[in-house]
């Protein structure tokens, strides 16, 4: 107990109480992410008898400090062990546990997810990991998958609601573990927390952002879908809306090395759209389209009502 240790010091050596209170602070405050400049001790100053063990605390401290600045610089190769003959101290082995923690176990999964390793997500051992955070990746993977059927059968309302539903159960379970891990009992796991802030906000935004464009991307879809409204300027805007979002999910979805051929080609084939400048043209690619192309029934219906857009609509640009 510190505080009953001071009040021992201050009733027994008050000279010294000065010293040890700012001893005790300095352990109390080693994982401030305030920017506090660390103290300086003096050996010399603190009463004799107790010198070895002031300068077993020094030591503590000085591992300490030399850890947390390895961590920091995001060195973990280079992060010191700690000395032996010191790991009877518990805040080192509360440390050492963080520390296996963080990069055993937590690291690779965020960055598995991070980098869209889904396939690595779902192979890894997960171990005795939270259960919220266990939940989350067992939906990331379901929706991997889900995405995956995009390009195999194509675009259609029931999937996107899937793929809705998936997300935001990910993503409401991640953003709680993340703040679970805040309010965690252990101050270096927390102090690791915190000093990642920028992997755990970066993974929570792209999930927040997945999650808006798939809505932008339903509505779009379900506004092209409806019967009678293909020749309208709301069908020629949401089949624009199509494309753009699953651009956006993409990018924010597919391993950057791994992107789907499919998704590229119906890219393509919507720009080649975009470039004629008359209907005959305009039905030509409308007949090259890809047979699951998500645009494919609004211009097939384009083309069997024989809706020439260029000359119906002249004062609107295609």
């Amino acid at each position: 107990d510190t505080a009953q240790a001071l009040q021992e010091v201050r009733a027994a050596l008050p000279q010294f109480y000065g010293l040890y209170r700012a001893l005790a602070q300095a352990f109390e405050t080693v994982y401030s992410m305030l920017p506090l400049q660390a103290p300086t001790f003096e050996l010399s100053t603190f009463p004799q008898q107790d010198r070895t063990n002031v300068q077993e605390a020094l030591a503590v401290l000085r591992a300490l400090h030399r850890w947390k600045a390895a961590l920091s610089k995001r060195e973990i190769a280079k992060t010191p062990d700690f000395p032996g003959n010191l790991l009877h101290w518990k805040i080192l082995q509360e440390a050492q546990t963080s520390q296996h923690l963080w990069q055993e176990q937590l690291l690779p999964i965020l960055n598995a997810i991070r980098h869209r390793e889904w396939e690595n997500l779902g192979a890894m051992q997960l171990g005795q990991l939270p259960e919220i955070l266990l939940q989350s990746c067992a939906y990331l993977t379901k929706f991997a998958v889900q995405w995956q059927r995009i390009a195999e059968s194509g675009l259609y309302p029931e999937l996107t609601h899937e793929l809705i539903f998936l997300d935001d159960q990910a993503q409401e379970l991640f953003f709680r573990f993340w703040q679970d891990l805040e309010k965690t009992s252990s101050d270096a796991l927390r102090w690791m927390v915190q000093t990642h802030q920028t992997l755990f906000s970066s993974i929570n935004q792209d999930l927040l952002r997945i999650s808006r464009h798939l809505r932008e991307l339903a509505r779009a879809l379900d506004a092209v879908n409806q019967v009678g409204i293909a020749s309208s300027r709301l069908a020629r805007t949401s089949a624009g809306d199509i494309m753009f979002s699953l651009a956006q999910l993409a990018a924010l979805i597919e391993p950057r090395d791994k992107p789907s051929a499919r998704l590229q080609t119906w890219q393509e084939q919507y720009n080649q759209l975009l470039k004629q400048n008359n209907w005959q043209a305009f039905r030509q690619a409308v007949q090259e389209l890809d047979a699951l192309h998500p645009l494919s029934p609004w211009a097939n219906e384009l083309v069997s009502r024989d809706i020439d857009i260029f000359t119906a609509f002249s004062h609107q640009k295609w």
